[in-house]
């Protein structure tokens, strides 16, 4: 035979929904929106950042968080795929101030936080004392909740109160304030 032949067809965009195999790991909760890495292939090819565009949901807080990805050149549709946000464990991260105390008194003024974050006593975490009634050291145990999991024992020093009889006579000297003699008043 000899001769050729021509024939015309038409090329289609390819549905981005139809790629099925588009799963995001679980992600820990950051205290910022979380915005996971997407990796989609279609058949054998491993589209780019020209073949289609992400949009995140707001990914802020633990519980599902959402992409929506959205086709364009060779791929055309939307397709949005949910991922679990969990909870952050409290005692990987976090920083824990507790100033010491005097016996039979709770610290006062403790802050938690992660990075710049201040964490909130009730919402974002729960605080147990234990020890504070006598000298020497007592443990807050911080157990996280809402965005936070886990536990974190920080230890706190509780000493007995200083009194007046407690301070030397030497520092008492130093806040004396004496009146200007009378020559001093006159030049």
């Amino acid at each position: 035979y000899f001769g050729s032949v021509t024939k015309t067809f038409e090329i289609t965009a390819a549905d981005i929904a139809s790629i099925d195999d588009v799963t995001i790991a679980s992600q820990v909760f950051t205290a910022s929106q979380i915005a996971p890495t997407v990796e989609l292939v279609f058949g054998e090819y491993n589209l780019t950042e020209n073949d289609f565009d992400i949009e995140y949901g707001e990914n802020l807080n633990v519980g599902k968080g959402s992409v929506t990805i959205k086709g364009k050149g060779n791929f055309t549709g939307t397709a949005k795929v949910e991922f679990d946000i969990v909870a952050k464990d409290i005692s990987e991260g976090i920083t824990a101030l507790v100033p010491g105390t005097t016996p039979g008194v709770q610290p006062e003024g403790v802050v938690l936080k992660y990075g710049e974050v201040v964490l909130e006593n009730g919402v974002d975490y729960d605080v147990v004392y234990s020890g504070y009634n006598s000298a020497g050291e007592g443990t807050a145990t911080f157990t996280g909740k809402g965005n936070y999991t886990g536990t974190l024992e920080q230890h706190f020093t509780v000493s007995e109160p200083k009194t007046l009889s407690d301070v030397t006579a030497s520092a008492l000297s130093l806040i004396h304030i004496s009146e200007p003699t009378r020559q001093e008043a006159i030049s």
